[in-house]
């Protein structure tokens, strides 16, 4: 039973991965760059024939034995070579029959799908046996009514694979195999690995996949122009132990990507469908040590690289350089550059002046542009200019609306100057006493600050009003908040992640009246904030939460409501057992804690130490389990948690 266990997992998880590639073969496809169609179509690569139909005949039996009516060897195919640590046998017959399969003469066993007319068997763990003369043997004997018998031979070589991927279990999560999925040339991509892990118990599984290309450039190409740039995906950088990565999602499957010298890392961790609900995230006992083995080497996009990134484009980035200027009151001005959208810098632009004013009537040249009191600056009393609109406040419009008179006197022309914004005249109106009075008028305006000079000119009379306001149009957007939906909270892990340039305040709200909390936030682009609640009086309940954003304009953002079970009891710890045997120390400890997480500890003595899992599960309140450790002093921080995050810890003392 254990085996057939194992089969059915496995072939679900190699069936689930094809279809996996098969969607990012379309998708690459498309894109006309590092198509991988082959992996999925093509038949698994067969690298080496090694020796001819002799061996058959050192078996016993001649492949001319074979009653090619009954009985046809699928896979594997005979005389070759694989690249893997299992197999999967597969034959057919022309009616339905009982098989069974003895490798190298172990005796006859029963197929572990069969009675039917193609039958199935797989093969774990097995050894390398390239320096061998003899292969791995498997003769096949199928009833129906007589018998009939047939057989292959193969070879498996693992080097690769050892040198690739971490073939042991890994803090929990369990190795199933490992296999060469491909090779060839793709335009650059060289070679497709899969290694398959996961956690039985809550059905979640992860590959991972080491695609390996002919130069770093190639690595950096098929990141940018055939995973982001084709496919319709939010990918967001990580920083996880010190290293950057990009993570995403389809809404079923949990990505995490990096490139590594010619090598790129893909891992994709999913739920078995016939597994309880689960959330999907790439599980750090796997990310951690492949982030080990293959350090990231993300390309930032950063201007002058040449390279464009996933969620910047160095569109309308720019660098200011102060430059020499002498004009009237002037002695310093700036030059600007900017970022292309190939990330590579502009050249410097002419010198403008920065720390001009506005020319008035005072006999200086205030404005630096070689005149002095210029423009009938020497504003006459009479003109009477008055400026309703735009008013000196906060704006969520872009749209600006203008609303100026000059009574009874017709102007030669009204207009107005941006000094924070290109400093140019903007005509309003030619002979006219007024503008957007009898009809509506409107000016579109960037986001950010604007400081407007409004004047009215005739003949030799100048008047001017000033008018200073921001513009926030765009709306918050919330991307993520956590606690997730029927999960645990204990009204510590609260956060909210979100963009926004001008943040006023953050809500959380809660379906309980009166149960709020808000704190101060910081503005800017990705940020998160985390919030804390008191909820020791809705323990074991049901509560509904949800966030609001606000921004100084007055623009805002909610997110959806969420519902977490509240957990503010602490786990408790009966009593705690342990015994040293050699190296082995066995520990016992009885807990109470109705939504337990896990069991963890850590050896303070250890420099190179890492929180590992002592028990995921505990029977009937019991976590006993043994860990081997080295000679010399331990000093363990053993920890209780369960799902909202509530912890409680002892202490271990012992030499081994």
């Amino acid at each position: 039973m254990e085996k057939m266990e194992k089969y059915d997992l496995k072939r679900t998880m190699v069936y689930f991965s094809l279809a996996l590639i098969l969607f990012f073969s379309l998708v690459f496809v498309s894109a006309n760059s590092f198509s991988s169609m082959d992996i999925v179509t093509g038949p698994k690569e067969l690298l080496k024939f090694k020796m001819d139909k002799e061996f058959n005949l050192m078996r016993g039996f001649e492949s001319d034995h074979i009653d090619a009516n009954s009985i046809s060897v699928v896979w594997p195919t005979e005389g070759y070579y694989y690249i893997t640590d299992f197999m999967l046998l597969e034959i057919d017959t022309t009616e339905p029959s009982s098989c069974a399969y003895n490798l190298d003469g172990a005796g006859f066993e029963l197929m572990e799908e069969t009675g039917g007319t193609t039958h199935y068997h797989t093969l774990y763990d097995l050894a390398d046996n390239m320096d061998s003369e003899l292969p791995y043997a498997v003769d096949f004997k199928c009833i129906n009514g007589g018998e009939s018998t047939a057989g292959t031979y193969f070879w498996i070589n693992t080097s690769s694979l050892d040198d690739y991927f971490i073939r042991r279990d890994l803090d929990g999560q369990e190795y199933f195999s490992s296999e060469l999925f491909w090779n060839g040339n793709d335009d650059g991509l060289l070679e497709n690995y899969h290694a398959y892990y996961g956690r039985r118990d809550v059905g979640l599984y992860t590959d991972v996949i080491v695609l390996i290309f002919n130069n770093v450039d190639s690595t950096q190409d098929f990141i940018n122009m055939s995973v982001f740039n084709t496919l319709d995906i939010d990918a967001a950088t990580e920083e996880i132990e010190g290293q950057d990565i990009y993570t995403f999602n389809d809404g079923s499957i949990q990505y995490a990507l990096w490139n590594s010298g010619r090598k790129v890392i893909m891992l994709r961790t999913y739920a078995y469908e016939n597994s309880s609900e689960v959330d999907i995230e790439t599980p750090l006992e796997i990310l951690g040590p492949y982030l080990d083995k293959y350090p990231s080497q993300l390309q930032a996009s950063v201007c002058g690289d040449g390279v464009v990134g996933v969620s910047e484009q160095c569109d309308g980035n720019s660098q200011f350089r102060t430059c020499s200027i002498e004009i009237g009151v002037c002695t310093a001005g700036n030059s600007e550059r900017t970022c292309s959208s190939s990330c590579k810098w502009e050249e410097w632009g002419e010198c403008h002046i920065v720390n001009s004013s506005n020319e008035t009537c005072n006999n200086l040249d205030d404005d630096c542009d070689g005149e002095t009191d210029e423009d009938n600056v020497c504003v006459s009393e009479t003109m009477e200019l008055e400026v309703y609109s735009p008013h000196n406040q906060l704006y969520n419009t872009s749209k600006i609306q203008f609303n100026i008179t000059v009574g009874n006197t017709t102007v030669n022309k009204t207009f107005y100057i941006d000094w924070l914004n290109n400093d140019r005249e903007i005509t309003l109106c030619n002979n006219c006493n007024e503008y957007g009075l009898t009809k509506k008028k409107t000016k579109t305006f960037s986001e950010g600050w604007h400081n407007l000079t409004i004047r009215a000119i005739t003949d030799n009379t100048t008047s001017e009003k000033n008018a200073s306001f921001f513009i926030d149009s765009k709306k918050p957007k919330i991307f993520k908040t956590e606690p997730r939906q029927n999960s645990f909270a204990n009204g510590l892990n609260f956060m909210v992640k979100y963009t926004e340039e001008n943040v006023d305040v953050i809500n959380l709200f809660f379906n309980i009246s009166g149960l709020n909390s808000s704190t101060s936030c910081p503005s800017g682009k990705s940020q998160e904030c985390i919030f804390d609640a008191d909820l020791e009086e809705f323990d074991g309940k049901q509560l509904e939460y949800w966030f609001e954003l606000t921004d100084v304009t007055g623009n805002s953002a909610r997110s959806k409501n969420v519902k977490v079970k509240v957990d503010t009891t602490m786990p408790l710890i009966n009593s705690f057992y342990y015994n040293i045997t050699g190296k082995n120390v066995l520990f016992i400890l009885n807990v109470t804690e109705k939504n337990f997480d896990e069991l963890t500890y850590f050896d303070m003595n250890d420099p190179h130490a890492k929180e590992s899992l002592l028990c995921a599960s505990l029977k009937n309140g019991i976590c006993s389990v043994k860990k081997t450790f080295k000679v010399g002093e331990h000093n363990l921080t053993i920890n209780v948690l369960d799902k909202a995050g509530n912890i409680v810890g002892t202490n271990a003392d012992f030499i081994i």
